[in-house]
Parts: C-alpha cells; structure tokens; sequence
C-alpha cells in the first residue's frame, strides 16, 4: 500500500492473517510493517501516487510529488521517483539519497508523476503532467539515466494516469486525458509517441 501521512510518504505491506489482511511487520525499520519518509523537508507535502515492484529485487518503487520551495503551491510541486528495498527501507543508492526528483518544465509550472511501471531489465518508467502537458520520465534501475520527454496530445491540455508494459515489444502503454477525452497511446522506449506502431490512432 502506498499514500501519504499528512506531509509525508507512507509505503506499507500487507499479509493474509487467519483470512484477514494484516500489516507484515517484518516490514519496516521499527517491526511496524510501514515506513514513512520526509521528501521535502518539515510541512512540506509529500505524496505519493503509484506503486510497482522490480520483480529480480522484489524491491519498492514508488512516484508520486513533493514540493521542496518555500512558497508552497502548485506551481511548485515536483515529480519524484523513489525506491526502497523489500524490506521497507530507503534504498539510498537510489538516485540521490534514495529519490530521483524530476525538473519543472519551465518555472512556476508544476509537475507531477501518477503512474510507474517497471520493465523486464529493471528500468522504470513514470508518467504525469507538467503544467498543460503530458510528462513521460524513464530511469535506469539505480535511478541514473534520467530522460524527461514532455508530450502535447490535446490542443489544450492533457495528461496521463497509468502506465504499463508492453510485453510483446517492450514499448510503453499509456491512458490518460486530453481534451476532456480518454486517451490511449503507445510510447517508445525513449518516451515519443511511436508513429509507427499501428496501435489506435497515431
């Protein structure tokens, strides 16, 4: 499970106890089965909005936004990427102290990740929105490697939720909105939309 404690992340684990869920208390640093981590500094919001596992480590990775400035509002928030490792700790050579912090477009935009997935070699890709604009972000699995690709679907203003895999090419699926519709694309692996896949209407 994932979310946030009023200004902070929050990452827990869960198990099957006697037909219920129960917190696993093997996870976490206090025997709690969850952990929680300051992003941004004191009062600062922290949150997070997806979840995904690398299979090989069984590690946690997660992406969601924190905001680092003084002035706190939405034109400040930032996308983050972080990961923790199946035991419910920081994995601080991840990126840097743990986080991968990705740049706003262009100042006073904000930007934001809601969706994280992870491919077969264990290289993470994540999606949200800067300011009007769809934002794709890819990563290599110790967090170094950062490409940040901002795409325009709508002739106003879009997004995107989810992400996932494509197992039979490696390519990346994405929903999300644009125009006040759905909308459903394929990505390359660089984050473009691939023109040439014959996927829906390019």
């Amino acid at each position: 499970a994932n979310g946030s404690n009023f200004n902070d992340f929050v990452v827990a684990r869960y198990i099957f106890s006697n037909g219920q869920l129960a917190l696993d208390t093997t996870f976490g640093s206090n025997s709690d089965g969850y952990v929680v981590t300051d992003v941004g500094g004191s009062k600062k919001p922290d949150i997070i909005n997806a979840i995904a596992l690398q299979p090989s480590t069984g590690d946690v990775i997660v992406a969601g936004e924190t905001s680092r400035a003084t002035n706190e509002n939405s034109g400040n928030l930032e996308g983050v990427v972080a990961r923790y490792t199946s035991s419910g700790a920081l994995d601080t050579s991840f990126g840097t102290g743990g986080f991968v912090i990705t740049p706003q477009q262009s100042h006073n935009v904000g930007n934001y990740l809601s969706g994280v997935a992870v491919t077969s070699a264990g290289n993470i890709v994540a999606v949200g929105a800067s300011g009007d604009h769809s934002e794709v972000v890819t990563l290599g699995a110790s967090g170094t490697g950062v490409t940040t690709t901002y795409l325009s679907l709508g002739s106003s203003s879009d997004f995107l939720n989810a992400v996932a895999v494509n197992p039979a090419n490696g390519e990346y699926l994405v929903v999300g909105q644009a125009n006040n519709d759905m909308v459903l694309a394929e990505l390359t692996t660089g984050g473009a939309v691939d023109a040439s896949s014959n996927f829906g209407q390019n």
